[in-house]
Parts: structure tokens; C-alpha cells; sequence
């Protein structure tokens, strides 16, 4: 391949630099995701240029007082590394952080990024750093000999350090232990690694002088050792690097300029080529690649950069990301010479007048009188709360902006920015749908903490279909629905209400740190063929989603959930489930409806708490021209808005509510009397409005959305002076509400900027006016029972208040993204008292974004940019709501020892002498504390996706979601111990992309009712047996439980586990060390030889769990698990007579 020079550049050397200071190139490195090259100096400066044109993007100084000594350019920004600091920098040139260690960070020199995301520092000193670059926080620290690192290379296998004496290290990338060690030069001056070669070259020492050597040196890594030099007579190199699309061709520079490319199987042929560097002696000190080979970058002493392609056009990487740029400076308009109506102020630059007369603005001094802007006063607030520090007066701000309205808002938008523009409102961060690092949570790495700024759980967002998450949170925290679903278990396979209470459980008992997984529901959910009818189920294609519309999916998910939730709870209870709290008392319903919630306990019931708490009751009232009258009761779950023709008139949204629910229109039915369809005309009279409103918005269509925006605008316009608590609409002004102050109301510091009991009454409900109000009133007439809706609650008897619930909202920041469905929620403040630590947060209204978890204001609540915040489902309850349905807040997980009396067998061909387990007897029912040894066996429903990045490392884009497919539990103790009571082999419905057999021991057919052999059995019946265990209390052993529980969907108290993978870690390595190699180790014996057995794993786990408390006892374990990883160390962790590494 033939490079030719296409351009040279003189590179930035920074502003206020010292006379004495260096101002060469120091580190020349291309962009790995877009088009740019990166320059960093010796001054501490560091210029980034665009394109093979090296046109200028950026410029922007990092350290004033050390050189940048390594660059590197991960997704997230730029990473320049000094000699005592790190940088990390977006590519427009914005500080993100800047980390320093003045104990660790002393003479830095380069660094790389591991496979895991995390960053490795090395420099002149005996650390090794492990920096996580998301929550600047040193994660591992190893010592390294005393000559420290300076080349720092990325490899598949290991991480390559080499110190100043020429020595290469390779270092396992998870645990950093020394693999192999190389002696190359007696000085390295540059080397790199790829596929299976790595190559140096440095200088040799003669006669106390270092000269550089004239050939390389080349090292095999499939054999581990040296192979023959390459000779390089026609210059000494300085600089290699291997060309990224060839494994075996490098690009060797020199420090005058010239360069060769170099095959390392076949060197004969040899091209020279030469970089044409300025005179004055200038040197070569630093030399890049790009991903895609086209390119080499020079830079040189001198601050010259010079840049070689292969072609005339070339490419730094095969997909870059586009690169943002500054909005265009708009042109001026052009004015005829024959415009009389211009003001000649707006010609800029000014016009230079050549008449000798005067212009009409010139006037003498003497016609001409000084006058000033009077300064305006100082608001008396702000002089009351003045603080004054020597000649300086300190105040806080008491939120008064000042808006200076633009002439240009109307054209604001047609520029397409937003940045330049403050009438645009840009989508706050908290809104965006969050996408996990797939990589990081394959291996238990990735902080869902960080994104939950609250005391509960959060929601995976990861699995398809989760897009209804947070609406599932709207109704777990309606306290009486919550416990109402929870005290609800009956036999069907797929019953919504008993997985919806099995996640509620689960919500109720998880960390926040840990999201929860909706699996199972939407197991059920996609069985569901009404589901699929509706179109709520879809693939989970990014394309797809786009297309969908949001608001109206959200509604009709909610319309369906309360349907089948009614549907199946009116079944009732089964009489093996049945716990005695649930069918005790009853509670009145309303004036009109009594024995709300006590339904549901038995077969015979033909109502469902759901039905009670969200169903509105009506009338329907038809008359058809022929005098013929004729009445219809109907129950309706969400009420859906019906909006006026007249969007222009101002109306109230309880205006709104009343027309949509006390409406009168014109419909087609059947009239028995004229028997036929006849248009009629059709009158709703409300007879019992429920506990709960669900409201559809119905901004679905463009009609609605222009009626909710003139209603929004006529509001603002006439709101007089309750305009100034109006709820503003630029949400990106509000700000998050902070964390209880430690002085609580003693704090008398008027500037504090911690949230206090005391200041919450200024920002009541009572005080929020909107056009979504927070709260309305439903009057009754005692006499003919007449319902009707009012703004504000009334004294009246028959008055009852709602209060605003929740509102959910679509958001969508522009028409290619896909949309995402969120919830903000007001909390009852009992949820708070049963979650660890939630005295510090003050405020009810949390933002629910699947796992991300944020406090907002009551303003931001009601307040709805219609561009990209579009409200769907709105629900008001009823404010004594807790006190009419006591008996459902008395309701108890029914699920009792009775569960293990029920012999699900789905298998046809299942023999009964095939059962693999033992069944618990009446006496040997598991007590809190006692011993279950568990494992669990899974099978792949859809592959892992990934991408090859232009670096040549590999991401995942789309994680594979997997299945339970057996679960296994052991005997801990008693006569039994070590026999198994459940063994259970799970059916599915779903299509198996791999039954992994190596790895699960299932093969095809075993899942498959009609085929199966095995004792096969609904996840429903095996999942309420671990249910009642983990209530009951007893301790669960065995090997990796976290994600056996995790894909279960169970959550089980941390106090109630013991794995074994982490009894037997070291402190001091991340590794986690294999069942079978345990068991080789400890016990001398050989599992999974061939395939993996749940019940063999779960008796293997249980033995190492009593040998570790037997070494325990000895007072043995740190020299049993030293001793551990050295023999692993030794045997590469391959237990003898396998050639698979554990």
C-alpha cells in the first residue's frame, strides 16, 4: 500500500505560555468514533482537526504546567492524561472531570481500556491504577516492579506494559497477574501487539551510550517466545505500529522523518518512504494509525502535523459517528440600492459616508444633553436578606430571571438549534430512555444505584416489551390495588393478577440498587391472544417502535390491564391458596355501593376488587325518533376524553371531565320497536363514580392536541395575577428538589440549598394552579343522585375530593427518536416508612424512567411541553381512599405449605417412577434458618448481538434473554440431607433460540409437554414453592444464586443467602472461581465432566458451604483461598484431564 502526503498543519501551542517551555507534539492520536485527529503538546494543549483536510474543531488548553502524555478516545469524550491528572473532556471541548491523586497520580505516563470499560493508568512509579471512568473511582490498585510502566497496549488476551529497561510484561486483563515477560531492547523506545505477534524496538547500550538498535524485535504469542529479528539497515526505528486490516503488517517510522511498511512473515520487499519535515533539524515524536489503515498522522518538535493517506479521500474510521458543529453564523440580508425603507443601522459593518455633509444624527454638543438609565431598585427582599463580606454584598436568589423577549423567537426554530436558542426547550436527561452497558452487566459491573435518586426500586428496561414498566408503577403504589393483587393466588398457569402481584412482592422487597425483572409478566402478558389483537405486543425492533404511536399504546395497555385484571380476579380465590385474612370484613364502597373490596375470596364471586375500585358506573339513556325510550347499565374502566369542536373556547379540564362522562351524542343501535338501526340519540348519567379515575387523555390525534394547547395558552394569557404560580411549561428550568437537610427546621441559613419540612407548605398542592388540576371534587344529589364535577371541593354532604395521583407521559424528542413512556407518581408516605433510609426525602412526586428514579416539583408534575411531554393517563383517587378499603390493606400473601401438596405433571410421557426427587412430608417442612441447597439450569430465547467497533473490540448492542428452563433444591440437613425435594423441569411457550445442553444439561424435547420425559411442571407452580420458602425463611445455598434468582424474578433478603462463588473469592482478584473447579480443589471430586446437572451442582454447593465453615473453624480460609489461586494460577484453571478452562 502506497501513502502519499495530503496535508500539513502547524498545530495550536496554546495562550500564556512560559518562554522556557517545550511546545512540540507530543501525542497524535485518531478519533475511534469520528472523523477527527487529536493533537496533544508539551505546553499542555491539546487542537483536534476534522477530516483528512485536518480542518481546525476544537482547541482547548488541559494542564498549564505538565505536558499530556497519552490520549485516548473512548464513546464518552476524550481522556488526556498529564503528568498528575486525567481529563476527561467532550469533543466540543467542555471539562467533564478532572481526577487527580496526589498518593497515586505522581509521575503518570499512559494508559488503555480494558475490554471490562475501565481505564488502566501506569506511569514512573509502582501502581498500577484501575480508574471507572462513569464514577471517577479507583477500583483496584496492583504494584507493579520498581521501574514502573511508560507503553501501555490493548490485546484480546492480556494487557502489555513495558518499563523503560525494555522489559514487556503481559498481564491477564480481569486479574492483572503477570503471564509472561519479554527482555527486548536495553532501552524500548516504541512497540505494539496484534493478533499473534508483538514487535519492539528501543536502543542497546555500548560503552555507557544508548544507540538505536537497527533491527526489531518480533515475539510469537502462540509459542511464547522470541522469533528471528527483523534487520532494518536503511534507518534506526523509533516508532511501530501494526496497520489495524493486516495481522501481520506494521508501519516503522524513524526519528528523521522516514517510514516503511513492513510484512513481519515476508520483510523482503521493503518500500521507503519519507516525511517531508520542516528544516532546523526537526524530528519525528509521535505516530498514529487509523482504524481503518488509510491514514498515518506525524508530528513532530517542531508543532507541525503531517498526514499521509492511501488515496486522495480518505477515511478514518469504517462507521464514524457524525460530528457536531457550531450552527452556521446566518448571512446578512442583502439591501437593494434602491431600498428608501431600511433603517441604515441594520447594515452591518456600518457603510464608511463619503459626503462631505452632514447626516440628520450629527448635532452639535450645545443641542445635545447627557441623560442615564436610572438604576432600578434594589427589590427590598433581597436588602433584608443582604449579607454583607467587606465591600461585597451576598444575597440568595430568590428565582426572579429576567426574560428580555427576542424579536427572533419566532424564527428561533426554523435555525434548528437549540443550544442558540433560549425559547426552545430541550428534553431534560432525566426523560431520555436509559440503555445499560450490556458488557457491564453481564458481569454484575454496571451502577444502577447512580441513576436512582430514590429510597425504592426501580423496573429492567432491557426485556422486550417493557415499555408498559412505569404505568406498572402508577398502580403499585395505589396501596389498596397493591395489597388487593399481592392477597390474590389461584392455579392458572397465566394469570396477570397473580404475576403482577408476584412483581409487586418483588418491588416491595428489592434494593434499590437492584431493578427488578418483569419476565415473568410479560411471559404471561405475550400469551395473552387479546394482547397481541391489540397490537400491545411487538418485536422488539427499533425501526418498529418508531412507528408506534405512544400515547395511544399506553392507553390501550391500560384499558386491557384493568379489563383482565377485573376479568381474572372476579374468579376469586382457590380454596388450597385461601389465606384467612383475606376473606375477612368488608368496607363500604360509596353511598351508592357498598362491600367494596371483600370480593375475590370466592368462586362464586362474580365483582372484583378492580371492578370496585376503577369502574364507573352508568346509565345509558337512548331515544330514537319514534318516542321509543329504552335504558342500559355499563361499567367503564379508563375514561377516555371527548373533546368539543370549539377548541378556541376557553374550558376547564373539569369542564372537560364532565362533558366526557356526562355526555350526549348521536349514535346507530338497534330499536326493538322499529326493528332496525336507527340513528338515536344517546344521554349517560353517572350512577356511582369509582374510588379511582383512570383518565385517557386521548392526545392522540392532533384535534386533541390542539384543543389541550389553546386551553393551555388561554390560561396563561388570562390568568391575572395567579399567573405567577401557573405552572411553567420550559421544563428545563425546574430544578430537582434536594435532600433533606441535617438540621432540619433548627437550619437557619437562608441560603441552604437542602430541601426543609418546614418550607413545604410554601409549595403545597393548594398553591399549584394549572390547567391539569391537582384536585377536584364529585358532588351527589341526595335527592334524584345526580353526580356532578367541580373545580373546588364544596361542604356539602355529598362532596367528595380526588387528588391527583399520577400523570403518564409520552416523550419523544424529535420524530426519529423512539419514544419513551414515563410515570411521575405521588407516593403515599407509608411506602416510605417500609424502605431502609427514606427519611431524607421530602418529597411525594417522583419521576418513575424504568430504573432511573428521580424527585421533581409538583410544577413540573402539571406541566406539559405538547412538542416533546405529551400526558397520556391521568389518575385521580379518592382522598380518604386508604380508610373506605381497610380490608383490603389487612390482605396477606396467601401462599402457605399447601403449595407443596400440589403435583403439577405436564409430561404425557412421563413415568412415575421417573421422579428424580424425594417430596417434603408434613414434619419436614423447612423452619426460617434452615439449609436449601439451590440451583437452577436456563436456556437462550433470543442471541446476543453484537458489533465489531472500528478499535477492533467487540460490543454488545442487544443482550440475550434467557429462561428458566429446571430448577433444583436440596435437603441442607435431617435424615434426607443431600436429596433433593424439587427438581422440576420448566414448560415454555416460548420459541428456545439455544438450549445451551453443554452448559444447562436440557435437550430439545425436554420442555415440550408432548415429547418430555421429565417431570415437567408450570414456572407458576415451582415458583410459589420458592416463594413460600424465601417467606418462610430459610437460607438458600449455592453457586452464582444472583442471577439464578434474578431470571427467576424472586428476590430473596441478602441475611437469606450464601454463594459460594463469593465464600471462596479472593479480596484481592476480581476472578471468580468455577463450581467444578472447587470441587476439584476442595472435595477431590469431578462434576460436569460432560454436561451440567442442577441437582449435582446444588449438592456440590452445599459440601463446599460445610467445608468452608469446617476451614472457618480452623481459622484456615485466607490460606485456603491463597492457596487456591496459586494452583489455579499454576493450571491455567483447568481442572486435571479437561482441556477447558474453568
Amino acid at each position: 500500500m502506497e501513502y502519499s502526503p495530503l496535508t500539513t498543519c502547524m498545530a495550536d501551542i496554546g495562550s500564556n505560555i512560559a518562554g522556557d517551555r517545550q511546545t512540540g507534539v507530543s501525542c497524535v492520536t485518531f478519533d475511534t468514533h469520528e472523523e477527527l485527529l487529536w493533537m496533544a503538546n508539551m505546553s499542555g494543549h491539546m487542537t483536534s482537526y476534522y477530516s483528512y483536510a485536518l480542518d481546525k474543531y476544537t482547541s482547548f488548553h488541559v494542564d498549564h504546567h505538565s505536558d499530556i502524555r497519552d490520549v485516548l478516545t473512548p464513546a464518552s469524550g476524550v481522556l488526556a492524561l498529564t503528568k498528575d491528572s486525567l481529563r476527561l473532556s467532550k469533543r466540543r471541548g467542555l471539562t467533564v472531570w478532572t481526577h487527580r491523586s496526589e498518593l497515586l497520580m505522581r509521575d503518570m505516563q499512559c494508559m488503555s481500556l480494558l475490554p471490562s470499560g475501565l481505564l488502566l493508568m501506569a506511569g514512573h512509579q509502582e501502581k498500577l491504577i484501575e480508574l471507572d471512568i462513569e464514577r471517577v473511582k479507583h477500583v483496584r490498585v496492583t504494584d507493579i516492579p520498581d521501574n514502573g510502566c511508560v507503553v501501555m497496549k490493548q490485546h484480546p488476551r492480556f494487557v502489555c506494559l513495558a518499563d523503560p529497561n525494555g522489559k514487556i510484561t503481559l498481564r491477564d486483563t480481569v486479574s492483572l497477574q503477570m503471564q509472561r515477560e519479554f527482555q527486548s531492547h536495553s532501552m524500548l523506545s516504541s512497540f505494539d501487539v496484534c493478533g499473534n505477534y508483538l514487535i519492539t524496538c528501543g536502543f542497546s547500550e555500548r560503552h555507557g551510550n544508548y544507540i538505536a538498535d537497527q533491527f526489531l524485535m518480533l515475539y510469537d504469542l502462540r509459542q511464547m517466545k522470541a522469533v528471528a529479528p527483523i534487520p532494518m539497515p536503511n534507518f534506526s526505528p523509533y516508532l511501530v505500529k501494526f496497520l489495524p486490516k493486516f495481522a501481520a503488517k506494521c508501519c516503522v517510522v524513524s526519528q528523521t522523518g522516514q517510514f516503511q511498511m513492513l510484512d513481519v512473515t515476508d520483510y523482503s520487499q521493503r518500500y521507503i518512504h519519507s516525511v517531508q519535515l520542516p528544516p532546523a533539524g526537526a524530528s519525528i515524536t509521535s505516530f498514529d494509525v487509523s482504524a481503518t489503515g488509510q491514514a498515518l498522522a506525524f508530528g513532530d518538535d517542531h508543532n507541525y502535523i503531517y498526514l499521509y493517506g492511501a488515496c486522495g479521500e480518505v477515511d478514518f474510521n469504517m462507521n464514524s459517528k457524525p460530528t457536531e458543529f457550531a450552527d452556521p453564523i446566518e448571512p446578512v440580508r442583502p439591501v437593494p440600492i434602491t431600498d428608501m425603507h431600511t433603517p441604515i443601522s441594520e447594515i452591518s459593518p456600518f457603510p464608511y459616508w463619503a459626503v462631505t455633509e452632514k447626516l440628520l444624527s450629527d448635532m452639535s454638543p450645545d443641542a445635545c444633553r447627557k441623560s442615564y438609565r436610572p438604576t432600578p431598585p434594589i427589590d427590598p427582599e433581597i436588602l433584608r436578606t443582604l449579607r454583607m463580606v467587606g465591600s461585597i454584598g451576598y444575597a440568595p436568589n430568590h428565582g426572579k430571571r429576567l426574560h428580555v423577549p427576542s424579536a427572533m423567537a419566532g424564527e428561533s426554530s426554523a435555525h434548528n438549534s437549540k443550544r442558540n436558542s433560549p425559547e426552545t426547550n430541550e428534553m431534560p436527561h432525566r426523560y431520555y430512555f436509559l440503555e445499560p452497558n450490556y458488557d457491564k452487566m453481564d458481569k454484575d459491573e454496571y451502577d444502577f444505584g447512580r441513576y436512582n435518586h430514590s429510597p425504592f426500586a426501580g423496573l429492567d428496561s432491557t426485556l422486550p416489551n417493557s415499555y408498559s414498566n412505569n404505568m406498572i408503577q402508577s398502580l403499585y403504589f395505589i396501596r389498596p390495588l397493591r395489597t388487593g393483587i399481592i392477597g390474590h393466588v389461584c392455579k392458572k398457569e397465566y394469570c396477570l393478577v397473580c404475576e403482577l402481584g408476584f412483581l409487586f412482592h418483588m418491588l416491595d422487597m428489592a434494593p434499590k440498587h437492584v431493578p427488578c425483572m418483569a419476565n415473568n409478566f410479560l411471559r404471561a402478558f405475550r400469551t395473552m391472544p387479546e394482547a397481541s389483537a391489540l397490537n400491545l405486543i411487538f418485536p422488539d425492533d427499533e425501526a418498529i417502535r418508531k412507528t408506534i404511536n405512544d400515547a395511544k399504546l399506553s392507553q390501550q395497555w391500560l384499558r386491557f390491564i384493568l379489563s383482565q385484571l377485573d376479568s381474572e380476579a372476579a374468579k376469586g380465590l382457590c380454596d388450597v391458596f385461601e389465606s384467612p385474612e383475606a376473606s375477612s370484613g368488608g368496607g363500604d364502597r360509596s353511598e351508592s355501593s357498598k362491600g367494596s373490596s371483600a370480593a375475590a375470596t370466592t368462586q362464586e364471586t362474580t365483582t372484583s376488587f378492580i371492578n370496585d375500585l376503577f369502574s364507573l358506573s352508568l346509565l345509558r339513556c337512548y331515544r330514537c325518533k319514534c318516542d321509543h325510550k329504552w335504558e342500559q347499565p355499563h361499567n367503564s374502566f379508563p375514561i377516555t376524553l371527548s373533546y368539543p369542536n370549539d377548541s378556541a373556547k376557553c374550558h376547564s379540564f373539569v369542564d372537560l371531565l364532565r362533558h366526557s362522562v356526562l355526555t350526549e351524542q348521536t349514535i346507530q343501535t338497534y330499536c326493538e320497536k322499529c326493528a332496525k338501526y336507527q340513528h338515536v340519540v344517546e344521554k349517560r348519567v353517572a350512577k356511582a363514580i369509582p374510588h379511582i379515575l383512570a383518565i385517557n387523555t386521548g392526545l392522540d390525534s392532533e384535534q386533541a392536541v390542539r384543543f389541550w394547547r389553546n386551553q393551555i395558552d388561554s390560561m396563561a394569557a388570562n390568568g391575572g395575577a395567579d399567573s405567577q404560580k401557573a405552572a411553567q411549561t420550559c421544563l428545563q428550568e425546574m430544578s430537582t428538589p434536594k435532600k433533606a437537610c441535617r438540621y432540619g427546621n433548627n437550619c437557619n441559613r437562608s441560603d441552604c440549598k437542602f430541601s426543609h419540612e418546614k418550607n413545604r407548605e410554601s409549595s403545597s398542592m393548594k398553591d399549584i394552579h394549572s390547567w391539569i388540576p391537582l384536585s377536584f371534587s364529585v358532588t351527589a344529589d341526595e335527592g334524584d343522585g345526580k353526580i356532578d364535577f367541580n373545580t373546588t371541593a364544596t361542604d356539602d354532604n355529598g362532596s367528595v375530593e380526588y387528588e391527583l395521583m399520577s400523570v403518564t407521559s409520552v416523550v419523544k424528542k424529535n420524530d426519529s427518536h423512539v419514544g419513551n413512556i414515563v410515570s411521575a407518581i405521588r407516593v403515599d408516605r407509608e411506602y416510605f416508612d417500609r424502605r431502609p433510609g427514606a427519611d431524607e426525602y421530602l418529597n411525594d412526586w417522583f419521576l418513575f424512567n424504568h430504573y432511573s428514579i428521580n424527585p421533581i416539583t409538583v410544577e413540573e408534575v402539571v406541566s406539559n411541553d405538547l412538542q416533546w411531554k405529551v400526558p397520556s393517563v391521568l389518575i385521580y383517587v379518592r382522598k380518604d381512599l386508604n380508610e373506605l378499603h381497610r380490608n383490603l390493606l389487612s390482605m396477606k400473601t396467601a401462599v402457605n405449605s399447601d403449595v407443596f401438596g400440589e403435583d403439577i405433571g405436564l409430561a404425557t410421557k412421563a413415568r412415575r417412577g421417573s421422579i428424580s426427587f424425594t417430596p417434603l412430608t408434613g414434619d419436614e417442612m423447612p423452619k426460617s434458618g434452615d439449609l436449601v441447597a439451590m440451583d437452577a439450569e436456563f436456556v437462550t430465547l433470543n442471541q446476543e448481538e453484537t458489533e465489531l467497533r472500528p478499535d477492533g473490540t467487540r460490543t454488545t448492542i442487544r443482550p440475550s434473554h434467557k429462561s428458566v428452563a429446571r430448577i433444583s433444591c436440596v435437603r441442607g440437613s435431617g435424615a434426607l440431607e443431600g436429596q433433593p425435594f424439587i427438581d422440576d423441569y420448566i414448560s415454555t411457550q416460548d420459541q428456545v433460540a439455544d438450549y445451551m445442553t453443554k452448559f444447562s444439561g436440557i435437550q430439545p424435547g425436554d420442555l415440550e409437554a408432548g415429547v418430555s420425559s421429565k417431570r415437567l411442571t408450570t414456572l407458576k407452580s415451582t415458583y410459589l414453592k420458592l416463594r413460600f420458602l424465601v417467606d418462610t425463611g430459610v437460607i438458600f445455598v449455592g453457586h452464582g444464586l444472583r442471577n439464578d434468582f434474578r431470571v427467576i424474578n424472586l428476590v430473596v433478603p441478602q441475611e437469606q443467602v450464601i454463594d459460594t462463588v463469593l465464600l471462596f473469592q479472593s479480596p484481592n482478584y476480581k476472578r471468580m472461581v468455577s463450581l467444578r473447579f472447587l470441587a476439584w480443589h476442595f472435595l477431590d471430586i469431578q462434576i460436569q465432566s460432560e454436561t451440567h446437572d442442577s441437582v449435582e451442582d446444588a449438592k456440590t454447593a452445599l459440601l463446599l458451604y460445610k467445608k468452608y465453615s469446617e476451614l472457618k473453624a480452623l481459622n484456615c480460609v485466607d490460606e485456603a483461598i491463597d492457596n487456591l489461586y496459586d494452583v489455579g494460577r499454576n493450571s491455567c484453571w483447568r481442572v486435571p484431564g479437561s482441556d477447558d478452562e474453568t
